[in-house]
C-alpha cells in the first residue's frame, strides 16, 4: 500500500488535484524521495531527507485550507492498516487518536475520513460496520481490528495511553490552551503520551497554522526543521500546498484587512507575540478634518465611557451614522485626567458627561465595570443612566478586532486628535497559545484609554440615519407631499395592472379568455 496513491486515487481519497508539495510531503512520510526542485526542498524541508528514513513524527506546520488534514486523516487510516501489532496480544485492539482543541475541530477532520469512506467502495471495504459521530473500526489484512477515535484535547490524554497506538493525530496544535478547551492542555504532555504508545511502523502526525513562536508547535520547527530525523518537519504557506480552492487575490483582500492574520494563516508565518491592532495606515486614513461633530436631526447616537479617576483618563465617545457618510463617525471624544494627588470627582464628571449627552438626546451610556454600581447611583441624581456591559477575553478579542476591520474597510472616521490616534497604536494583539488583546501603558499613565469605549461604541452599532421631513408649509414640503402622491399613484396603477394580468392568465387557463376579452 502506497500513501501517496491511497491520497491521490479516485478509488480511494480521491484528492487528483493534488500538488508536488502534498504528494512530497506523503512520500516523505515512507521515507521516499520527495521529487521536488532544489529550491523547493529548502524553502518547505530546509534539506531533502535521507532515503530510507521513515519518520515516527510528521510535523506540519501550514496555513489554513492547505489540505494538511486530509493528508493526515488518510496517513491515519494508512497507518491503522499497516503498522506492526505483532507485539500487541491477541486480544488487544490498537486505537489510531485524533486530538483537536475542541470536539468540533476534531469532528471537523474526522468527517473527512468518514465522508471518503462513505464514497470509496475500496475503503469501505476494510470498514467494519458503520461509521459512527466518534468511531471508526476497519479490518486489517492479518485479520485484527482498529478503531480510529476521534476526542478533544481536555481528554486527550486519556484516549492516548488508553491503549497501544497505530497512530495519532493532534490537529490545530498551536491552539491547544485554556481559552480555547476550557481546560488547561499541555500539547507536550499529549504528544509524550502518545509517542510512548506508538507501535513499531506507526506514526504520529502535528498539524496546525502557526501561532506565536512558543509552545510544542514552535519547539519542534525549531529543532527539527532541516535536520530530518525519526521527526520530519514541512512549513509551507498555503499557496504552495493549495492552489486549486484558494487563490492569491483572496489572500491579498484578506491582507489588506488584517496583515498579521495574513502572515499567520496563509503565509504559516511565526508572528511575533505582540503585533500592532490597527496600523498607522488605517488609523490616518480615517481621521477626519472635524473635532467635535453636533447633534443632526435623523440620526442615532451611541454613547460609551471608560472610568477612571487616578493616572488614567476617564473617556467619553459618542458614536453616529450619518446621511452625509454612511459609516461610523465618533462625533465627540472627551476626557477628564486627574493623579492619584489630585484625583477626578466622579460625581462632577458625571454631571458633565450627562449634560454633553443631552445635546445629543442621550440619556443612556455604557460604562465597563470599574465602579460601575457606585457610578450608576451617581449618574442617576443627574439623569444618566449608565450600563455595564461584561466581557470575556474572548469576547474582547472579537469587539477590538471587529473594530480593527472598520479601520481596514475605511467604514469609520475619527476626530483628527492625537490622544485618540496614539492610544489606537498601543492597542497590541498577544499571540501565544490564545489571542488576548493588550492595552499597551505609556511613561504618561495613560493606558489607551480611548480605545475602550471606542471598540464599544462600534460594537454597539448605530442605526442607519432617516431623512427628516421638511417643515409643513414650506414650499420643501409641498414638493414632498406632490412627489409621495405620485410615487403612490404609480403604485396603485402597478398594483392594478397585476391584478388584471392575474385574471387574465386565468381566464386563458380556464378557457374563458373571450369572455373576459368581451367583458
Amino acid at each position: 500500500m502506497d500513501l501517496e496513491l491511497l491520497l491521490t486515487s479516485p478509488a480511494a481519497f480521491g484528492l487528483t488535484t493534488a500538488t508536488p508539495l502534498q504528494r512530497a510531503i506523503c512520500r516523505a512520510a515512507e521515507g521516499k524521495a520527495l521529487g521536488l526542485g532544489a529550491g523547493d526542498v529548502q524553502s518547505y524541508f530546509g534539506v531533502e531527507p535521507k532515503l530510507g528514513l521513515v519518520p515516527s513524527l510528521i510535523v506540519l506546520v501550514c496555513g489554513v485550507r492547505s489540505g494538511k488534514s486530509l493528508i493526515a486523516v488518510c496517513a491515519a487510516l494508512f497507518c491503522s492498516l499497516t503498522a506492526n501489532l505483532a507485539q500487541l496480544l491477541p486480544h488487544e485492539r490498537a486505537r489510531t487518536v485524533i486530538v483537536a482543541p475542541t470536539l468540533a475541530n476534531a469532528e471537523t477532520t474526522f468527517r473527512l475520513l468518514v465522508g471518503a469512506i462513505n464514497t470509496a467502495p475500496a475503503l469501505k471495504a476494510v470498514v467494519v460496520g458503520e461509521p459512527t459521530n466518534d468511531k471508526v473500526t476497519v479490518r486489517r489484512s492479518d485479520g485484527r481490528f482498529v478503531d480510529i477515535v476521534v476526542v478533544a484535547a481536555h481528554r486527550g490524554a486519556v484516549a492516548l495511553r488508553g491503549t497501544w497506538l497505530a497512530g495519532f493525530i493532534l490537529e490545530e496544535t498551536a491552539f491547544f490552551g485554556a481559552d480555547a478547551t476550557g481546560y488547561v492542555v499541555n500539547a507536550e504532555e499529549l504528544l509524550r503520551a502518545a509517542s510512548t504508545r506508538l507501535v513499531p511502523g506507526g506514526q504520529g502526525w502535528v498539524i496546525s497554522s502557526p501561532m506565536g513562536p512558543s509552545g510544542l508547535l514552535h519547539d519542534l520547527w525549531k529543532t527539527h526543521f532541516g535536520k530530518p530525523g525519526k521527526v520530519l518537519v514541512a512549513h509551507a504557506p498555503t499557496l504552495a500546498m493549495n492552489s486549486v480552492t484558494v487563490n492569491r487575490d483572496m489572500i491579498d483582500e484578506i491582507r489588506k484587512r488584517d496583515p498579521d492574520a495574513a502572515a499567520r494563516e496563509y503565509d504559516a508565518l511565526w508572528s511575533d507575540a505582540d503585533t500592532v491592532l490597527v496600523p498607522a495606515i488605517h488609523i490616518d486614513a480615517c481621521v477626519g478634518p472635524h473635532l467635535e461633530i453636533p447633534y443632526h436631526e435623523g440620526q442615532s447616537y451611541v454613547a460609551a465611557m471608560d472610568p477612571a479617576t487616578r493616572g488614567n483618563a476617564w473617556t467619553l465617545v459618542v458614536a453616529t451614522k450619518n446621511l452625509e457618510k454612511p459609516m461610523h463617525t465618533v462625533c465627540l471624544a472627551r476626557q477628564w485626567v486627574g493623579s492619584k494627588v489630585r484625583p477626578l470627582d466622579p460625581n462632577i464628571v458625571l454631571h458633565e458627561i450627562a449634560d454633553i449627552l443631552k445635546s445629543y438626546e442621550l440619556d443612556r451610556c455604557a460604562t465597563d465595570q470599574w465602579a460601575a454600581d457606585a457610578n450608576k447611583a451617581i449618574a442617576r441624581n443627574h439623569g444618566l443612566y449608565l450600563y455595564d456591559i461584561s466581557a470575556s477575553q474572548v469576547d474582547n478579542v472579537e469587539i477590538y478586532t471587529s473594530m480593527a476591520t472598520k479601520f481596514a474597510d475605511k467604514d469609520i472616521e475619527i476626530p483628527p486628535d492625537p490622544y485618540i490616534r496614539n492610544d489606537l497604536l498601543g492597542i497590541r494583539k498577544k499571540v501565544s497559545s490564545r489571542i488576548s488583546i493588550v492595552l499597551a501603558k505609556t511613561p504618561d499613565g495613560r493606558h489607551c484609554d480611548y480605545a475602550p469605549p471606542l471598540a464599544r461604541v462600534l460594537a454597539m452599532g448605530c442605526s442607519d440615519p432617516v431623512a427628516v421631513r421638511p417643515k409643513a408649509g414650506t414650499q420643501e414640503y409641498w414638493d414632498m407631499l406632490r412627489a409621495e402622491e405620485k410615487a403612490w399613484a404609480m403604485q396603485e396603477a402597478a398594483k392594478r395592472a397585476r391584478k388584471e394580468n392575474k385574471e387574465l392568465n386565468k381566464a386563458a387557463r380556464t378557457g374563458n379568455w373571450r369572455k373576459f376579452h368581451d367583458e
